[in-house]
């Protein structure tokens, strides 16, 4: 089993998204929890191998990466 911890810089609208993806995302080898914590939006991650987690990390990318582009507009 492989885990792992994501931390990113709190922000209520990413948190919501990421927690709305959480709520949709199904995987049989793969989960991950968000929580807010000390002013921090942390990730926790849980795989059976590398292929499981590298799914998880894009999928928390492709919606990091959407929110920070929307910011720009």
């Amino acid at each position: 089993m492989i885990s792992s911890t994501i931390r990113i810089p709190r922000s209520p609208q990413l948190a919501a998204l990421l927690k709305a993806e959480q709520e949709s995302f199904r995987h049989a080898r793969t989960s991950y929890r968000v929580a807010e914590r000390e002013g921090q939006i942390v990730v926790e991650i849980t795989a059976e191998d590398a292929t499981a987690l590298k799914t998880v990390v894009s999928s928390l990318c492709r919606v990091v990466t959407v929110y920070e582009k929307a910011r720009q507009v």
